[in-house]
């Protein structure tokens, strides 16, 4: 059974009672395709709002599904990293899909399953772990070879999907939070084919479309407001104070220069070594 609590800025569960069943344990180790960008700033009210939407109390197991959209390089990517680096400790698991194209999606499902390898490998002492084993458990037989690595074949691709699904949809497994972000390509695959289905659960989706899917809850996301633009123009330039007062040009290049052309992305890459 899991206890939830939340306190000052401070979010997690209590485990009450577990299991010794190796394959029951669901927390895997956090693990993002980016760094926090310690320059991040506001967006507190959107940040709110994702609490409220996505966060499970006690009761009964329920789907939570949110969408931020926006004009690109408008911040939601960058809120989706900030709430999901803060906010870890509330979700047994947390990963990452990067929805720019149905093959970036399936690589993304390809990096969850490999996380789970090496998740559950740790149960084995150091060189002995039974890959044919793990990969039976997580339906991966015969794509998983006897060094850990998942097949990068694409034809197994929607097995690899289907077997990382599978895995989310355990009813024991119910704190888990899946960010499908870039999800702007609408014509050519359906995002909403790549969810899990069962009713537990959390998703965040990013989409410059505000007609990703009418049916699900969504936050539009805005231009930063001035105070924020500012706030983080001044961690970022290190200039005297004077340079940010109200009627300067500075601070009319900072309400232009929003978000999108102030913050770094760190470079994304999938197959970051776990």
């Amino acid at each position: 059974m899991i206890g939830y609590w939340r306190g000052n800025n401070t979010y997690g569960y209590v485990l009450i009672e577990s299991t010794n069943k190796p394959y029951d344990n669901f927390n895997v180790p956090f693990r993002l395709p980016y760094d926090r960008d310690d320059k991040f700033t506001g967006r507190k009210d959107i940040l709110g709002e994702l609490d409220e939407k996505l966060m499970k109390s006690s009761g009964e197991p329920r789907r939570s599904t949110l969408v931020l959209y926006g004009t690109g390089g408008v911040g939601k990517t960058a809120i989706s990293i900030e709430y999901a680096i803060t906010r870890r400790s509330a979700f047994s698991s947390i990963f990452w899909i990067d929805c720019s194209s149905q093959l970036d999606t399936r690589r993304s499902f390809r990096y969850a399953a490999k996380r789970l390898v090496r998740h559950y490998e740790r149960k084995y002492q150091p060189g002995v772990a039974n890959y044919t084993e793990i990969a039976a458990k997580l339906h991966l037989s015969g794509l998983v070879d006897s060094n850990g690595f998942v097949s990068e074949d694409y034809k197994d691709s929607g097995q690899i999907v289907d077997a990382v699904r599978e895995w989310l949809e355990n009813e024991h497994n119910q704190r888990w939070l899946l960010v499908f972000d870039n999800c702007d390509d609408i014509a050519s695959f359906r995002v909403q084919d790549f969810f899990p289905q069962c009713p537990h659960g959390s998703i965040l989706v990013t989409s410059r479309r505000r007609d990703f899917d009418r049916s699900l809850r969504s936050i539009e996301v805005d231009d930063m407001s001035m105070d924020d633009a500012l706030q983080m123009l001044k961690a970022i330039a290190n200039l005297p104070e004077e340079y940010f007062l109200a009627g300067t040009a500075l601070q009319d290049l900072c309400y232009i220069s929003t978000s999108a052309n102030i913050q770094r992305r760190n470079k994304y890459s999938h197959e970051t070594a776990v």
